[in-house]
């Protein structure tokens, strides 16, 4: 069984790089005129590098706006590739289908005999909207992540606020 308080990184660990490629992602406000899914992916790239002394099986990308899109065990060149490319031109923040995935993932790699750690990079510039058509104040949205619920109905696939 793993330790939940183990922050060391150790051989063999697998290593999955969640990526929020929504339109919002495109505003430009970071330092030297960077938009956000730029300075995602320069930091994103250089996380994978260090990763790759430890993923011996291939780092795994999952890219999440409105749908989620996975590459799995990939080598750290094609990592740095994929994220390199990305765009921030998706509509929403599906972020619960990221995590979800992340842990199928976990669950392969375990199955596959991998060891108990997973260590999963989320990068992302706001709150999951799980409802497109929902309206909500932050308040109310933050609720939601921490699993509370608003009005008497929980966060889950089909409802944000």
């Amino acid at each position: 069984m793993g330790n939940a308080n183990n922050t060391e990184l150790n051989p063999k660990d697998n290593f999955i790089f969640a990526a929020d490629v929504s339109g919002s992602m495109g505003t430009t406000d970071f330092p030297g005129g960077l938009s956000r899914i730029e300075f995602l992916k320069e930091k994103i790239k250089t996380f994978i590098g260090e990763a790759g002394k430890y993923d011996e099986d291939g780092i795994d990308v999952v890219t999440f706006g409105h749908a989620v899109t996975t590459y799995e065990s990939v080598t750290v060149d094609k990592a740095q590739s994929i994220v390199g490319a990305l765009r921030a031109n998706e509509g929403a923040t599906m972020t619960h289908l990221a995590l979800a995935k992340a842990y199928e993932l976990h669950k392969a790699y375990k199955a596959r005999g991998g060891t108990e750690q997973s260590v999963v990079f989320v990068a992302t510039d706001g709150a999951p909207n799980c409802n497109l058509g929902a309206v909500c104040s932050a308040a109310e949205c933050q609720a939601n992540i921490e699993g509370f619920s608003y009005d008497g109905q929980k966060c889950e696939g089909s409802f944000n606020c």
